[in-house]
């Protein structure tokens, strides 16, 4: 998958997101390649971690609200 479009990274599971960012991890420090591949293949992988981030900060921002919704129901309920 070419991770330059940002709309193809956003449709992909998380799993297949790891799984992607672990593999091309791996080929990048097994594997020697000209500078500009290796550039290349970087670049990625910076896409990649990115949105791997993105993703943690929504989903930890989601649970943050979600909690605190809870916490104000409770307290107009009481």
């Amino acid at each position: 998958m070419r991770t330059n479009n940002n709309v193809d990274i956003g449709r992909v599971s998380d799993s297949e997101l790891q799984r992607q960012f672990s593999g091309l991890k791996k080929l990048i420090r097994g594997s020697k390649f000209s500078s500009t591949k290796r550039k290349e293949l970087e670049v990625e992988l910076c896409y990649l971690q990115r949105e791997i981030f993105i993703r943690e900060a929504r989903k930890a921002a989601h649970e943050k609200y979600i909690s605190d919704n809870r916490s104000n129901r409770r307290r107009r309920n009481s």
